[in-house]
């Protein structure tokens, strides 16, 4: 599955399913995300159940297409 949201379609899809109000749909999806950063800046990883797990992951280099080069950390 290959979809991009942005987070007002996720909000708008969460208020639709759930009932809910937009304005709760929003305060609700900005939570979790708070709690998934702050479990990402403590320990480097977050996990919520039936949902997934998330991981920072520092890569040694990147590559720039702009200028065909390598970029090392």
């Amino acid at each position: 599955m290959n979809i991009k949201l942005t987070l007002q379609e996720i909000i708008d899809k969460l208020s639709e399913q759930s009932g809910q109000s937009k304005k709760i749909s929003e305060n609700f999806l900005r939570i979790l995300i708070d709690v998934i950063e702050e479990g990402l800046k403590k320990d480097g990883i977050a996990k919520v159940k039936g949902l997934g797990t998330f991981k920072i992951i520092i890569f040694p280099y990147a590559y720039n297409n702009s200028f065909g080069v390598f970029l090392y950390r």
